[in-house]
């Protein structure tokens, strides 16, 4: 593997300001984390082309704002719109402008289920479930994607575990995906009260991209 011109392997570059030497990290370590938290696919592949709102803006209002105003962006709609794509793009422009990738987590509301459950159960994977939680809990940026998208994660007992989890999270900005409008299918004072009151809930339009895309890369084929 070939080591890298600017911090010879060790992750971390020299500079010097006024006399005084400091160390920051380098660009090849910032690449990896991205590279490992965001996967392949998601990559660079944020397209704001047919959307009647401008979601770049939004998520520079969204990050820009301080979190007494706006903590949270609640989006939804359907299946397709590009709702994970936003929130990957939203994730790494944060982690590149306002932090650091080592500060941002990203699950699958699924997987939060699993994991709280099998944090409570016993049993040789409570550690490691365990440590997924406090993981979330102590990141500056927090996605959750894919809210409310299964029968398990409406379940009353998953909802308060999940609003007991949102108590103790410390995330300056928290971003949550769903299918539907969470004001016409979700009791929000219950299953959303933790982070109504300085939330954006906002409807993503347009057509089916996934669709388009596949088109389009049987064109090129």
């Amino acid at each position: 593997m070939t080591e890298c011109k600017h911090c010879q392997g060790t992750g971390w570059v020299l500079y010097q300001r006024n006399e005084k030497e400091f160390a920051k990290e380098c660009t090849c370590t910032k690449n990896k984390l991205r590279n490992k938290i965001i996967p392949r696919k998601f990559r660079n592949q944020w397209d704001p082309s047919g959307y009647t709102q401008n979601w770049m803006q939004i998520t520079d209002f969204f990050l820009k704002s301080d979190s007494s105003v706006v903590s949270t962006l609640v989006l939804w709609g359907l299946t397709g719109r590009g709702k994970t794509r936003l929130a990957y793009k939203i994730l790494d422009t944060w982690a590149t402008n306002y932090g650091s990738f080592r500060d941002v987590e990203f699950i699958k509301t699924t997987e939060l289920h699993r994991n709280l459950y099998l944090a409570l159960r016993g049993g040789f994977s409570v550690e490691e479930n365990q440590r997924v939680i406090d993981n979330l809990k102590t990141a500056k940026l927090l996605v959750i994607d894919d809210f409310w998208c299964s029968p398990e994660t409406t379940d009353v007992n998953f909802i308060k575990k999940f609003n007991d989890l949102l108590d103790q999270v410390r995330a300056e900005k928290i971003m949550i995906t769903i299918n539907l409008n969470p004001k016409e299918y979700i009791g929000i004072d219950t299953a959303l009260s933790r982070i109504k009151e300085n939330a954006m809930i906002l409807e993503m339009k347009g057509c089916d991209r996934r669709e388009e895309f596949g088109l389009e890369k049987i064109r090129m084929g």
